[in-house]
C-alpha cells in the first residue's frame, strides 16, 4: 500500500482493523507530498481462514488518537 500525504502528519499510525497482523511501519511522520509505502504480512489464523474477507486499513494521528 503507498499513501501520500497533503499535508505535514506527525505520527501517522496505520492500523488493520480486521486482523492482527505485521506492518514494516506502523509509526511515522511525513511531509506535505511525502509517499510512504507501508508493506503488512496478515496473520497466520487469517490465512488459515477458508473465506478471507477483504482487509480493511485505517489511519489515525497522533492528535485524532488524543482528542
Amino acid at each position: 500500500m503507498h499513501i501520500e500525504s497533503l499535508s505535514f502528519l506527525y505520527k501517522l499510525q496505520v492500523r488493520c482493523a480486521n486482523d492482527f497482523g505485521i506492518f514494516n511501519r506502523k509509526f511515522f511522520d511525513m511531509i506535505p507530498r511525502d509517499i510512504a509505502k507501508i508493506e503488512y504480512l496478515p496473520s497466520d489464523n487469517y490465512l488459515k481462514t477458508e473465506i478471507q474477507s477483504s482487509l480493511t486499513f485505517e489511519l489515525n494521528t497522533i492528535f485524532r488518537l488524543s482528542n
